[in-house]
């Protein structure tokens, strides 16, 4: 099971200091996008664009840009609109929300123009056989843990363990993402239901030592 580190960048300097803390640790890391409008509070690049537009012009790179594949969580309204800047800017993979981009389709077609792994998220209460009219179009499916996403540390929603469950009966082969509410008990839960991939911010960026829970985190979805 993977193991993915999230961040709410609060600045530039928040994404890089968070970022060392699993670099060589974790091959990939997502980085959550809020607008304050549909999610959370306004976030990196979206409270301070100068650094940004240089990564848009490949001026400059994403931090550590070498070391990290960055999948993005577009926690934005109309993201169709701001979704190819951060293609262009070194985003390889792209989770996608219903009620956030206006078009789903042209969201994953962007997607596929950019050749970026595409996702779609789900939350507890969202019935999966609504990603029907997708199939084909996206590579992952990204069942939210928690009930009010773009905050970190919110409890996890038990709903969610059955959407899991139920995309994996809809959907056999596809890789599906779990990301909030993840704990080490959780952990085992979410992948004892289905999933593949565990997204976690708090559980790991909220310790003492976020490399040593990133690692725990992985050693406990791979032996129990």
């Amino acid at each position: 099971m993977e193991i993915i580190p999230t961040i709410i960048p609060k600045s530039l300097d928040d994404l890089r200091e968070k970022l060392s803390f699993v670099r060589g640790a974790a091959p990939v890391v997502q980085i959550d996008i809020t607008d304050g409008a549909f999610a959370g509070k306004k976030s990196w690049p979206l409270n301070d664009d100068a650094a940004f537009q240089r990564m848009i012009s490949e001026a400059e790179g994403l931090p550590f840009w070498e070391d990290f594949i960055f999948e993005v969580d577009f926690m934005i309204t109309h993201t169709e609109e701001r979704a190819e800047d951060f293609f262009r800017a070194g985003f390889s993979r792209a989770v996608f929300h219903f009620g956030a981009a206006d078009d789903m389709h042209k969201a994953l077609s962007l997607a596929r123009q950019y050749d970026v792994d595409a996702g779609i998220a789900l939350l507890p209460s969202e019935d999966p056989e609504i990603l029907k009219e997708y199939e084909g179009e996206f590579q992952f499916v990204q069942v939210m843990g928690i009930g009010r996403i773009g905050f970190q540390g919110e409890r996890y929603d038990e709903r969610a363990l059955h959407t899991v469950s139920r995309v994996r009966e809809i959907f056999p082969d596809i890789i599906i993402s779990v990301d909030g509410g993840i704990s080490e008990r959780t952990a085992t839960l979410f992948r004892d239901a289905g999933a593949d991939r565990l997204v976690a911010g708090s559980a790991i960026f909220h310790t003492d030592d976020p490399r040593e829970a990133f690692l725990r985190l992985s050693s406990i979805t791979a032996t129990d």
